[in-house]
This record gives C-alpha cells, sequence and structure tokens, in this order.
C-alpha cells in the first residue's frame, strides 16, 4: 500500500508542476518575522506590477499616468493607491489592450 500511495504522490506531484516546492516554501515562511513578511509581499507587488507594465498594454497606461512606474521603471509603492479603479466600462472599452503579450 505504501508504494502505491507513493507512485500516486508522485504521479500527482509532477502533473501539478512544483507543490512540493511551494509547501516547502510556506513551510519556512510560518517562521518570518512580520518585518520580512511584509518585505516579501512588497518585493512580490513590485514583481507583479512590473510584469504588468512590462506586458500588458492597458496597465502600462494605467501605471504610468498614476506615477506607480516611471520612465527608468522604479517603482513607488506609496501612490499604489492611486492607480484608477477598473470598471465594466473600462473593460469593454480596452479589452484589447488589457490582453498580455
Amino acid at each position: 500500500m505504501n508504494t502505491l500511495r507513493t507512485t500516486l504522490w508522485n504521479a500527482i506531484s509532477r502533473r501539478r508542476g512544483d507543490c512540493l516546492t511551494y509547501l516547502d516554501a510556506l513551510r519556512d515562511m510560518q517562521w518570518l518575522e512580520p518585518e520580512e513578511i511584509a518585505a516579501m509581499q512588497r518585493r512580490c507587488l513590485r514583481d507583479l506590477l512590473t510584469h504588468a507594465y512590462n506586458h500588458v498594454p492597458y496597465y502600462h497606461d494605467s501605471l504610468g499616468k498614476c506615477g506607480v512606474i516611471d520612465g527608468d521603471f522604479r517603482v513607488d509603492l506609496r501612490r499604489f493607491q492611486e492607480i484608477s479603479l477598473l470598471d465594466k466600462g473600462t473593460i469593454r472599452s480596452r479589452f484589447d489592450d488589457m490582453k498580455s503579450d
């Protein structure tokens, strides 16, 4: 039975990708100090915003216009709340600009 369970787990793991890697990372993160968690969250948010800026025309315009990302690709999270809310009208009018390249 143990061999079957191991074989099944290995098959599921291969199908789902790096789930064990993510599990190990989550186990390590639970012991981080709050300041370390906040720094990691800021880094992830910067990475996400930079990716959106570089690959999605709508976010390139939006993040540049409100000053979250400047011409030198620096991210200013203090201006994060100035990002305009996405509404249905904007989605309808700029739908093609919201597709990633």
